[in-house]
């Protein structure tokens, strides 16, 4: 059994409660100073114009301390989590490809898809926060491509994918 340790920086749309995962560090001395540095960063982004040029007006070690900041709309927190994960746990992933598209399929569901799956970070980064977020590991990643059939005959005229693998395999 694995005990994974994580600290998230999580930003949620209060009027429409998306739920974006920012990025994930472990909670080692370095991983955690890495989030609070990116918590303060992701506060600057939502303070008004007025109060990001007086950042000294601005406690932002109580703000990481409390782990949770509002404004605007939105609410960032810092969330620690903590789990222990076992061989039995670990979801199946499998990144499909279309010539310019791509999609990700975690125990047969779709969980996103376009063009880039790593858009607004770096394609590791985004990576890593799946991995923890779906519990799947990078090494057990499966990539395929889908047959040009399925891409002509469905993704070309619809412009997604199937929301279920076993949909997908079936049209192609």
């Amino acid at each position: 059994m694995t005990k994974i340790e994580t600290i998230n920086i999580i930003k949620t749309n209060t009027n429409t409660h998306f739920v974006e995962i920012i990025s994930s560090f472990n909670t080692t001395t370095e991983g955690v100073k890495k989030a609070e540095e990116l918590f303060v960063s992701e506060i600057k982004k939502l303070l008004p114009a007025v109060l990001s040029d007086l950042d000294e007006t601005f406690d932002f070690e109580t703000a990481i301390m409390d782990g949770v900041y509002c404004y605007a709309g939105y609410r960032l927190d810092l969330h620690w989590s903590s789990i222990q994960m076992t061989e039995e746990d670990k979801a199946s992933a499998i990144l499909v490809t279309a010539d310019d598209w791509e999609g990700l399929y975690v125990n047969g569901k779709l969980v996103d898809e376009g063009h880039t799956l790593n858009e607004g970070s770096t394609r590791t980064q985004y990576f890593s926060v799946l991995t923890k977020q779906f519990n799947f590991s990078l090494e057990d990643l499966e990539e395929m491509d889908v047959s040009d059939k399925y891409y002509e005959e469905y993704l070309s005229v619809y412009g997604n994918l199937h929301s279920s693998f076993s949909d997908m395999l079936e049209a192609q």
